[in-house]
């Protein structure tokens, strides 16, 4: 809805949010690369009053470069743009985060600790988790349950959910 297929009415994008809303649907996905920010922004905007009845999930691990679409995981670069989407997005915390791709570059092992890091263990989020998608385009490097991590956002983090994640 930010101008990935053409131009677009941000006050009809906000109100296309605001009556999905209004009709019962209670979770947006969306991702950092969409627009390059853009659609978080429109999203948190749009959303922000009602925050307690929407459930926000959104993806990073990619950047959109001249040559498409490229993988970007480091931990580092994942922290930098967790908190952007945060702040894109008008909340403290997000009840999905994931990976849209995995990095080649970087062992699935430290993109998954950042998400950890950041969100099981921070205790502002319901969850981190890499993308089913990971599990289709590196299955090399993924094995078993793909889910990192659920802990509700109201129960504080513990050296018990840590190990629960094998941290």
């Amino acid at each position: 809805m930010t101008g990935t297929y053409g131009p677009i009415d941000p006050h009809e994008a906000a109100a296309t949010v605001r009556e999905a809303l209004d009709s019962g649907i209670t979770m947006f996905d969306t991702g950092d690369f969409y627009g390059e920010g853009p659609n978080e922004e429109l999203i948190g905007r749009t959303l922000a009053p009602h925050r307690d009845r929407a459930i926000l999930a959104t993806k990073t691990g990619v950047r959109r470069t001249a040559e498409g679409l490229m993988p970007a995981g480091s931990p580092n670069e994942l922290r930098r743009v967790c908190e952007a989407s945060l702040r894109r997005l008008r909340t403290d915390h997000l009840d999905l985060y994931y990976l849209a791709r995995v990095d080649p570059a970087v062992p699935v092992e430290e993109s998954v600790g950042a998400l950890a890091d950041r969100f099981v263990l921070a205790g502002n989020s319901l969850g981190a988790l890499v993308a089913l998608q990971t599990a289709v385009t590196a299955p090399e490097r993924v094995e078993g349950l793909v889910l990192i991590g659920y802990r509700p956002h109201d129960q504080p983090a513990s050296p018990a959910s840590a190990s629960r994640l094998g941290r």
